[in-house]
């Protein structure tokens, strides 16, 4: 019995097909009792009530869809309850009275409320009393004494009230378990709702790790690792491929020119145009930077490159869009599966050295992949063991070249320039070895040398120019170094230099490092009162943006455009150049100059300022103490 009905109807329900099968057997039985009361009595008046109990129980199976299990519960206990009555109404003690009450009781105290327990049990007692009184006043005192009857009264009542007690334990115990069961239940849910979560949240946070490792955040491409992954896969089912590397060329300077917000729309473009465009392309990715891997299962390079030539145009439409520039160049280089190699590794690497190959020439073309150029790779690399003990053995020389006032005729400064005379290689051009130095990083020593030996001759040179201005080269790597300053400073003071008259020459590629940074260094210096000049003025990416805002005391035009003088074209440039002398207080040089005719052109132009084989070969000191 249950005090609330949640519990009892949730019991009914779970046990509703037990109790069906129940209730179809105790049809059965009431059946058969029946069969053997009218085949052993069939006067007997029990036999009536049978039949009648057997219409009732059956009419109730038949509508059973209709009526509710709870429902059949209390008829069943009811039907059982009057049968007891009436058993013991038509044939007293020797009846099956006593049994069927206690059976009714039992049914009504497991699987009834409360409520119906204590109706079905009053029923019970009130019944049998009556009946008992009945029994003993009019029908058989003589044959029962009043005693027995009350024996089994009693009997029942403690049987019942005994089945109570274990009945409410019992209900006690399961109404706990059943609260202590959806508790459970309720916190089964919510860890099961939280476990969904954090698979969900686990599921999230590895795409986006899976994201972060395998893919560029800025492009939307797949990064190295994934496309060699790719790759690898690949090489074992393919029968041919190629791989390119892109890398746009000048990136850092155009980054810093323009500023890095451009820098990083050029690398969203790239992204966006090689995922976009259809092409026989297979995997691309952003390999560091501003370099790009493609890998194409094909050898046909004539369609590979009307593909990449379409990127490419593509690429610089939408770049004219966000900033002003002609044209975005790239290095290109390729290799081909599997003539230049059969693993990922030795492709990579090989077009690797084709694409530093294609800066080195400075050709903005597909290149492809040649022995030679690995040839040249182990030559280079050579170069740099011998350069590298070079500097450690101080074995590099300096030469000096005089600038002339071409109108009053008379030396107004001198350009320190680094010679190498190796044992081994004999001279070795500055065209040379000053790439090596400055790939593999070697500048800062090489600089520091170079500085040492000319301050060395500073005395020298004073004796004989007197107060003239001493150029040297610093390259846009040495000069932004933490320590670049301090040591200037320390060695004005060491060698006991006037910093007015010592020139920093710097190209325009220092602005890579950025506008601000490269200001702030060169104001320095300056406070120090050393100059700043703007060497091989005119190639590259001259802008009048940045000479306004960098204090230079002087540029030097490039050889390139004097050796192309005669050009009106190159005059109009040139005068215009010149004329920044006025504008903004800088002294103009023109390097390179060879021929009495470029000489001439320029004093008409009004540059009188001039460097060059006509006046002066690079000579070390001595010779031109001479």
């Amino acid at each position: 019995m249950f005090d609330k009905d949640e519990y009892f109807d949730e019991m009914i329900l779970k046990l509703e097909d037990t109790f069906s099968l129940l209730y179809k057997v105790g049809i059965l039985s009431v059946f058969l009792i029946g069969m053997m009361k009218f085949v052993l009595s069939p006067n007997d008046l029990f036999v009536l009530y049978d039949v009648i109990l057997l219409l009732v129980l059956i009419v109730i199976l038949i509508k059973g869809p209709s009526i509710s299990m709870k429902r059949k519960v209390i008829y069943t206990c009811s039907i059982l309850a009057f049968s007891g009555l009436f058993s013991y109404l038509v044939y007293g003690i020797e009846g099956t009275g006593f049994g069927v009450l206690f059976i009714a009781n039992i049914t009504a105290g497991i699987f009834a409320s409360r409520k119906y327990f204590n109706w079905i049990f009053l029923t019970s007692i009130l019944g049998l009393s009556v009946i008992m009184a009945y029994r003993e006043l009019h029908i058989v005192i003589h044959h029962s004494p009043l005693s027995i009857y009350f024996f089994q009264m009693v009997m029942l009542i403690i049987c019942i009230q005994v089945l109570r007690i274990a009945v409410y334990a019992l209900r006690n115990s399961l109404v706990e378990n059943i609260v202590e069961l959806d508790n459970k239940l309720e916190e089964n849910k919510f860890i099961l709702h939280e476990l969904k979560q954090q698979n969900l949240e686990i599921k999230v946070n590895e795409e986006e790790i899976y994201q972060l490792a395998y893919y560029d955040q800025l492009t939307g491409l797949p990064m190295k690792n994934l496309f060699k992954r790719n790759v690898e896969e690949r090489l074992s089912i393919v029968e041919n491929a190629t791989m390119l590397l892109v890398d746009i060329k000048d990136f850092k300077l155009l980054n810093s020119v323009y500023g890095s917000q451009i820098g990083d729309e050029l690398l969203k473009i790239a992204g966006d145009v090689i995922n976009t465009i259809d092409s026989p392309l297979l995997y691309a990715c952003r390999i560091s930077g501003n370099d790009f891997g493609f890998w194409y299962e094909s050898n046909d390079i004539a369609l590979i490159e009307k593909h990449l030539n379409q990127l490419l145009l593509e690429f610089n439409v939408r770049a004219r869009k966000i900033f002003m520039y002609n044209k975005v160049q790239f290095y290109m280089s390729y290799v081909q599966y599997p003539c230049d190699g059969e693993s990922y590794i030795d492709l990579y690497n090989k077009a690797v050295i084709a694409l530093n190959y294609s800066k080195a020439s400075k050709k903005a073309e597909l290149l492809q992949f040649t022995h030679e150029m690995e040839s040249a790779l182990h030559e280079e690399n050579h170069l740099k063991d011998l350069i590298e003990d070079a500097i450690q053995r101080r074995a590099f020389d300096v030469s000096y070249q005089e600038q002339y006032d071409s109108i009053n005729n008379r030396v107004i400064g001198i350009e320190a320039l680094a010679r190498w005379h190796s044992e081994e290689l004999g001279h070795v051009s500055p065209v040379e070895f000053i790439p090596i130095i400055t790939k593999y990083q070697l500048i800062g020593s090489f600089e520091r040398l170079i500085i040492g030996k000319v301050f060395s001759d500073y005395p020298r040179i004073i004796e004989k120019y007197g107060e003239v201005s001493i150029g040297i080269n610093i390259s846009p790597e040495h000069i932004i170094l933490p320590q670049f300053v301090k040591y200037f400073e320390d060695a004005i003071l060491l060698y006991r230099i006037n910093p007015s008259l010592i020139t920093l020459e710097i190209t325009e590629e220092v602005i890579i490092n950025g506008m601000d940074k490269v200001r702030s260094i060169l104001d320095r210096l300056k406070n120090i009162g050393l100059k700043i000049s703007l060497d091989d003025f005119g190639t590259g990416y001259s802008s009048l943006n940045y000479l306004s805002k960098i204090p230079f005391d002087e540029i030097k035009i490039d050889k390139t455009f004097i050796d192309e003088i005669e050009d009106k074209r190159v005059q109009t440039i040139l005068k215009a150049v010149i004329e920044i002398k006025k504008s903004y207080n800088i002294q103009v040089i023109a390097e390179g100059v060879e021929t009495t005719s470029q000489l001439k052109i320029l004093q008409e132009l009004g540059c009188p300022l001039i460097q060059g084989y006509l006046f002066s070969k690079p000579k070390p000191l001595k010779e031109l103490e001479l």
